[in-house]
């Protein structure tokens, strides 16, 4: 019977060990399972890091970028902006230019007449000669009878006065008006904006 009790006492040890690393392997697996979960979620949570990292790069190069973007186009609408307004201007200075040489009589009287006039007072009343564009020497002549008047192929339209002092000029001629012209729209338009 000894023998009996032995196999008995061995099985019962048997299901005791058995039992044993049944609860053994069963606290294994749960360790593992959460060992896993853990080192998933450590993993999952360092992706996580990375790729927030990787975006706030990629949205910060992206934005670097844009903003490089935006401030080519800035320039090249800017560089667009002046050419439009230098075309525009001169556009307004050649058709005003057009309408002072193409102006009827009367108006050139007028204009002519204050031409002469500021060139008198800038040398102090003592003009020598005057110059005048061809087309409109009669006009000048009808204003200032009394002056030495020359009549210029090389001026559109305009004056250059001499005074009696030998080198002082005043110029009123269509290149030096231009100028004036272009000073005087671009103030009109800085004033209406």
């Amino acid at each position: 019977m000894e023998e009996i009790i032995n196999r008995g006492e061995i099985s019962k040890l048997r299901r005791e060990v058995l039992s044993k690393a049944e609860l053994e392997s069963e606290k294994l697996l749960e360790d593992a399972k959460q060992e896993m979960k853990d080192l998933r979620k450590k993993e999952l949570n360092a992706l996580k890091k990375e790729l927030k990292e990787k975006i706030k790069d990629f949205t910060e190069s992206e934005k670097k970028r844009a903003e490089s973007d935006l401030r080519g186009k800035k320039q090249e609408i800017k560089a667009k902006y002046q050419h439009l307004k230098k075309e525009l201007l001169d556009e307004l200075v050649e058709e005003s230019i057009s309408r002072l040489i193409h102006a009827n009589r009367r108006t050139k009287q007028k204009i002519y007449a204050q031409m002469i006039d500021y060139a008198v007072k800038e040398l102090g009343g003592d003009i020598k000669e005057l110059e005048v564009a061809s087309q409109d020497y009669e006009i000048v002549k009808s204003l200032y009878p009394d002056a030495k008047i020359k009549k210029s192929k090389n001026l559109e339209f305009g004056i250059i006065a001499y005074g009696k002092d030998k080198g002082v000029v005043v110029n009123i001629s269509l290149p030096h008006l231009k100028e004036e012209l272009k000073e005087i729209i671009l103030r009109k338009v800085v004033d209406k904006l």
